[in-house]
């Protein structure tokens, strides 16, 4: 239950409701009528929130004037005016039409102010009174200023809420004041770590410092050191503290997380930070870090704060002003990228590859003119695509000894038998026909061989396949069928026309007695615009192909064919094909698919 007390001053019933429903569920709400009646109190020393509408700023009591305020009406009116200078309230100011909806939004962050505020008072009145009248009366002013100071500086920081680095301005002017240092630095979170709202000064989320302070929200003293603490990681927070100038460090915790810190100087008199100054430091701190929150929460025109900057062009980005250098922090590949994005003043984008193992995109930013990048470490990545090449590599070497093993080895058969038995069985018709069959076979394998090394000198061309696959047809001897329309793709002809070759010859020396007799090849295509795809059906009595028809059996030793085949495989693949075997209307078929090159 909230202990903060509501005075909702208006006479208008309809406007009442509305800031009614917006309250806190739980908090106490005075109107102004039962103020005025006497039917209702508002009690010392406890935080109290006025949401006033602007005819009715004259009939406040006196009491309410100093507690923090949401002023419904003109803002550039003789009324907000005259309250802006009699009182030292914390302000926002909303229209009449927004404290119907955005109420709600400012209540929260006016609640904590209140409840600080209320703190600090009754602090100030626990404070022993001097017995001297004169001493006793200037203490007492000094107490007055003070209070009356804290409510200046929160009213400036409310209203400085509506720009991140207005807001760590405010609270810069607070901790130099209260804490009397002349040098104050707020460090931030970004996506690889924290920068520094003023200098080139960067932490990575790695660093000893970071990783210290977000297992332990604690204040770091330069001068009185934890004796659990790592004598490693303090002399790495020591050189951070030197190049900073910082004797305190005070973290920004978000529920366990860590958002960012606070960095001090000496203080002004050269003596040693206290108990009662940490403790300081770590209330100004968290209050500092409340309001970052609450800020974008409400609402708050933030559109050139970069964090903001970050979420609209890419989420987790770095921003870096019109003049900004990356920090070292940075990889070179992405400082390399940062430069050609500034000097052609286009978006940019990099691949992990040979030499440098991130991926990574930047681009300008309109609004500052500045420059976005994200990047990310693909390392594990590319061990993963070069684990899977070198695998495909080797099942490609194995595929291709096997095959050459059986072309080569059922070829040598005869000769090995004419080596091993020379005389008058060789002139066995049988075996001089077996043997001219085993030299044409391996006279093939040679052809096909020797064909391979041209195949890295061709080139794609975008043909109509029609033509293509009729001069293939009229080459061997089969029948061909295609359509009236053109089929355009980019392939290379010679490596297709090669394939198709090899799989015909191969299809007929499986047809004993039939060869090339009543195969028929249609053409027709598969898709339309970049998924277009030709497909390619050979079919035909006894069709039967190596590896592909009949169909391996799951856990059967595959049957590797002819030298000729194998190529054909791969260039269909090359082109982004299959060979499949399936059923058609006419029965089985030996359909390839043929995409581009």
């Amino acid at each position: 239950m909230s202990a903060t007390t509501y005075l909702l001053a208006t006479h208008d019933p309809e406007l009442l409701r509305a800031w009614w429903v917006l309250v806190p569920a739980g908090a106490r709400v005075v109107t102004l009528s039962e103020l005025v009646q006497g039917e209702a109190i508002l009690p010392p020393g406890l935080p109290m929130i006025v949401v006033v509408e602007e005819a009715v700023v004259g009939e406040l009591p006196r009491a309410c004037v100093q507690a923090p305020m949401v002023f419904v009406g003109d803002q550039q009116g003789e009324v907000f005016e005259r309250l802006a200078q009699t009182t030292g309230a914390a302000r926002v100011c909303l229209s009449r039409e927004d404290s119907h909806t955005r109420l709600g939004e400012f209540l929260p962050l006016m609640e904590e102010i209140a409840t600080r505020g209320a703190t600090a008072s009754l602090l100030w009145d626990k404070k022993p009174q001097a017995v001297a009248g004169s001493f006793s009366t200037r203490a007492e002013d000094r107490s007055r200023e003070a209070v009356d100071s804290w409510w200046d500086w929160m009213g400036d920081a409310v209203e400085a809420a509506g720009s991140r680095e207005d807001l760590l301005g405010e609270f810069r002017r607070m901790a130099k004041r209260a804490l009397r240092t002349a040098h104050v630095v707020f460090f931030l979170r970004e996506d690889a770590g924290y920068r520094a709202d003023r200098g080139d000064h960067f932490c990575a989320n790695t660093d000893a410092l970071s990783q210290y302070l977000a297992h332990h929200p604690v204040v770091i003293d330069g001068v009185n050191w934890p004796d659990s603490l790592n004598p490693v990681v303090e002399l790495s927070i020591r050189q951070r503290m030197a190049a900073w100038s910082v004797r305190l460090i005070v973290p920004l915790h978000d529920n366990g997380r860590l958002a960012g810190w606070m960095g001090l100087g000496l203080r002004d008199d050269g003596q040693t930070y206290e108990a009662a100054d940490r403790a300081r430091a770590m209330g100004i701190a968290r209050l500092l870090r409340q309001m970052l929150t609450a800020a974008p929460r409400a609402g708050a025109p933030v559109t050139s704060d970069r964090w903001q900057l970050a979420g609209k062009y890419l989420p987790g980005a770095l921003i870096l002003g019109a003049g900004e250098m990356p920090s070292e922090a940075v990889p070179s590949a992405v400082r390399a990228l940062i430069a050609e994005v500034r000097q052609l003043r286009v978006t940019r984008r990099i691949v992990p590859g040979a030499g440098q193992h991130y991926r990574a995109s930047a681009g300008m930013i309109a609004e500052t003119q500045g420059v976005w990048v994200n990047w990310e470490d693909a390392t594990a990545e590319l061990q993963e695509h070069h684990r899977r090449a070198r695998a495909e590599r080797l099942a490609l070497l194995h595929d291709l000894a096997l095959t050459l093993n059986h072309e080569l080895g059922n070829s040598l058969v005869s000769l090995a038998a004419l080596r091993h038995n020379p005389g008058a069985e060789t002139n066995s018709p049988v075996l001089l026909a077996a043997i001219k069959r085993d030299i044409a076979s391996l006279e093939a394998v040679n052809r096909h061989l020797a064909s391979l090394p041209t195949f890295s000198e061709v080139e794609a061309e975008s043909i109509d396949l029609r033509a293509l696959v009729h001069s293939v047809g009229r080459k061997c001897g089969v029948t061909v069928e295609t359509g009236s329309q053109e089929i355009l793709l980019d392939v290379a002809p010679k490596l297709i026309e090669f394939g198709l070759e090899s799989i015909l010859e191969s299809i007929a020396e499986n047809r004993p007695g039939l060869g090339k007799r009543d195969l028929v090849m249609s053409l027709r295509t598969s898709g339309a615009g970049e998924n277009l795809a030709a497909v390619l059906s050979i079919r035909g009595a006894g069709l039967a192909l190596e590896g592909i028809l009949p169909a391996p059996q799951p856990g059967a030793t595959p049957t590797h064919g002819r030298i000729g085949v194998f190529i054909a495989k791969e260039i269909v693949h090359l082109h982004g094909g299959s060979i499949d075997a399936g059923t058609g209307t006419n029965g089985p078929e030996i359909s390839l698919s043929i995409r581009q090159w």
